[in-house]
Parts: structure tokens; sequence; C-alpha cells
């Protein structure tokens, strides 16, 4: 979310989320979209590392985790999350 201080534990949970999904036979029941106020996947908050973000983009891409980069999170209710 923006305003976060450590980037990269999003990317920690989202990853180990699909995974634990897809042991337990649950990923196609329960979808993933990873949501980011960085420019692209692997930014986190200092440019591009060499090779971070093609990995990070196939990783997600591999493991069905759908992507908005460049995003803000404007409210929440219940049911959803209102994207600036």
């Amino acid at each position: 979310m923006q305003g976060a201080s450590c980037l990269s534990a999003a990317y920690e949970l989202a990853l180990n989320l699909a995974l634990q999904l897809r042991r337990r036979g649950l990923a196609s029941r329960v979808p993933i979209t990873f949501v980011t106020p960085e420019p692209h996947l692997g930014h986190l908050g200092m440019g591009d590392l060499p090779g971070l973000r093609a990995w990070l983009e196939r990783a997600f891409e591999r493991l069905d985790i759908a992507v908005r980069t460049n995003r803000g999170v404007a409210s929440f209710t219940p049911a959803s999350v209102l994207l600036e």
C-alpha cells in the first residue's frame, strides 16, 4: 500500500499465499491480485535491480497472480477494495 516502508513483505506474502493455495488445491477458487504503488514489479522504492523485475513477472504469471502497478488504495468495503 502507498506509504509502506517495507514493500518486500508484500511480495513474500503474495508468493507464499499462492504456493500454499496451490498445495491445498484451492488456487483456482481463490484469486490473488497484487496491488502496488510501484511503477513496476520489483521496484521496491529503489529503481531497477538487475533481473528482479523479469523474475517477478514470470513468477507472478506462473502462479496466476494478477498485478496492478502504480495504484493506491482509496478505500475498503467488506467485499472489495477501491483503487485510486
